[in-house]
């Protein structure tokens, strides 16, 4: 049997309808991907696509001296802005660069910083104190160590605060009731990062090394080769380890430890960093709707 030329026209339509459907998808997703956030000395916030670790330029700029940062649930970037003094503030950077004070009181360079589950922020200042901000910007010590001290923050799914304490040389585990305890024994621990797992992975600074300790605190080596002094780390959506160092490299550290430089940041010395992931919903609402879009383009067509 003979097509007709509307038959034709119809398919031809489809493919076409098709392909745009699939590109603007794609699209979508990788809008969606892992985006790096790195802080960096010369006041600046640097952001870098996962996937390829091209460097896609400057995210925020103007920032004093900017170091520790976390992700809250909305998008927004905190960061601190380390000063030797009073007069240090936090940063709050909406999801499209806007830059606002969220605080500017109980802080004393400020430099490790975490979030909680409930939207809760830990900063390690210098002068040794944990400060929590509630999401709405009420600040109380939460926490207090010797000066200098602090040199990486991270907290677990039950709430619990593990400060790395470069004084003492541990890691220290605090529970929501206070109960400070010594969770591992590192001689310069520095930024921290737990996986999906529950393992926590430390930057012993000095020691070029990069720990993981287990949910009940057995220690061992996941990485300890080509490393100048690792400071921040972070993990993506794929179970890959990024780590900073002072030269201006990040190196990236597949789940099973192989290295291999992810990129640079130039002029610009990096000290801690984030990574913002896409929700898992996220990215299945954008693969159904697609699907959705698809299926009705075809009901379409074959009327």
């Amino acid at each position: 049997m003979k097509t007709s030329a509307t038959q034709t026209a119809k398919r031809q339509i489809l493919f076409i309808l098709v392909t745009i459907t699939g590109l603007f998808t794609a699209a979508l997703l990788q809008a969606n991907a892992d985006t790096l956030y790195v802080s960096a000395d010369t006041g600046i916030i640097l952001r870098f696509d996962a996937a390829t670790g091209a460097n896609l330029g400057v995210f925020a700029s103007g920032l004093n001296g900017p170091d520790g940062m976390a992700f809250d649930s909305s998008g927004n970037l905190y960061v601190a802005n380390y000063q030797n003094g009073s007069g240090t503030t936090l940063s709050r950077i909406s999801p499209n660069g806007g830059v606002s004070v969220f605080a500017n009181s109980g802080l004393f360079g400020p430099g490790a910083m975490t979030i909680d589950s409930s939207g809760n922020l830990y900063v390690g200042n210098n002068n040794g104190n944990i400060e929590k901000f509630t999401p709405s910007g009420v600040g109380s010590v939460y926490a207090t160590f010797p000066i200098e001290s602090i040199g990486g923050l991270a907290v677990d799914t039950a709430g619990d605060l593990y400060v790395a304490n470069d004084r003492a040389g541990t890691v220290q585990k605090i529970t929501p009731g206070g109960s400070d305890t010594v969770f591992a024994h590192v001689s310069n621990p520095a930024g921290m990062v737990f996986d999906n797992q529950g393992n926590l992975y430390v930057a012993n600074y000095l020691g070029n090394s990069i720990l993981k300790f287990t949910p009940g605190g057995a220690g061992s080596v996941f990485a300890n080769t080509g490393m100048i002094f690792p400071y921040g780390l972070a993990f993506d959506s794929a179970g890959n380890l990024y780590a900073t160092y002072p030269g201006g490299e990040i190196e990236k550290y597949t789940p099973s430890g192989a290295a291999s430089l992810f990129s640079t940041t130039g002029p610009n010395p990096p000290a801690f960093i984030v990574i913002q992931v896409p929700e898992p919903r996220t990215t299945m609402f954008l693969a159904m709707s697609a699907a959705t879009l698809l299926a009705g383009l075809r009901l379409r067509m074959r009327a």
